[in-house]
C-alpha cells in the first residue's frame, strides 16, 4: 500500500498554545485534538533590533535590521529551494519587492503563476494559509539601550494571539522566526495576556529552552 508522511509540524504548537491559554484562564473553551509530535526545531535568528518607540502606539516596531534578516532569508530560499513555496508574516513586502526588480531569478519566484506563489502578510491574514515554509517576524525592536518594553499592541488581542497560532501552524516544513527579542528576554512574569506568552515560549522553544 502506498504510504506518506503526514506533516506534524503544527502540533507542537497547539500543545504550547492550549497550555498557554490554560494558564491565563481559557481552559473550558479548549478541545484539543491529539496530534504526531514533529522533531524538528524551528529556526531561530536573532538580529540586533534597535530603535525608538512609536509615540502612538509606544512600541518599537520593524526594526531595519529585522528587514535585512528577512529579506536575505528569503533570498536564500529563493535562490536554494525555489521548488518549496514560501510566505513571511511582516511587513517587508517593499523591501523584497525592490530586490525582485533587480534579479530575474529572485523575481520569476516571487511572481504570482506559482500554485502557492511567495506572500508578505501580517498576522490577522493568516488563516487558512498554508505553505512549504514561513519566515515569522516578531516585528517588534529593543530601545536604543537594548531594554524590552514589553508593549506588543495587536498581539496581546484575542485577535493577535489567533493570528500568531495560524501563522506558525501554516509551515508545512519549517518555521523560520526573524526576532530581536531573543530568548529570555521577554519577561514572563510582565505578561497579562496569551499572545506575548506564547511569542514568548514559541522563541524559547525555538532556542531549545525548556517551556
Amino acid at each position: 500500500l502506498p504510504v506518506c508522511e503526514l506533516p506534524t509540524l503544527r502540533a507542537q504548537y497547539d500543545e504550547l498554545a492550549a497550555q498557554t491559554l490554560r494558564e491565563q484562564g481559557y481552559e473550558d473553551v479548549l478541545e484539543m485534538v491529539p496530534s504526531a509530535r514533529h522533531g524538528r526545531r524551528p529556526r531561530l535568528i536573532v538580529v540586533n533590533g534597535r530603535g525608538v518607540p512609536n509615540p502612538q502606539s509606544g512600541m518599537i516596531e520593524g526594526t531595519q535590521a529585522e528587514v535585512d534578516a528577512v529579506v536575505d532569508a528569503v533570498v536564500d530560499h529563493a535562490l536554494t529551494r525555489p521548488e518549496q513555496s514560501l510566505a513571511n508574516a511582516s511587513k517587508i513586502r517593499g523591501a523584497v519587492k525592490r530586490l525582485a526588480a533587480d534579479s530575474p531569478q529572485l523575481g520569476a519566484f516571487l511572481g504570482e503563476g506559482s500554485r502557492e506563489p511567495f506572500t508578505v502578510l501580517d498576522l490577522t491574514q493568516a488563516a487558512g494559509l498554508r505553505r512549504d515554509s514561513v519566515i515569522l517576524t516578531v516585528g517588534l525592536g529593543k530601545t536604543v539601550h537594548g531594554r524590552v518594553l514589553h508593549t506588543f499592541g495587536p498581539l496581546a488581542t484575542p485577535g493577535g494571539l489567533t493570528g500568531l497560532v495560524d501563522a506558525v501552524e501554516a509551515a508545512r516544513e519549517e518555521l523560520t522566526i526573524v526576532t530581536a527579542l531573543g530568548p529570555g528576554e521577554i519577561g514572563a512574569n510582565r505578561l497579562s495576556t496569551p499572545g506575548p506568552r506564547l511569542l514568548e515560549r514559541i522563541i524559547d522553544r525555538a532556542a531549545g529552552r525548556e517551556v
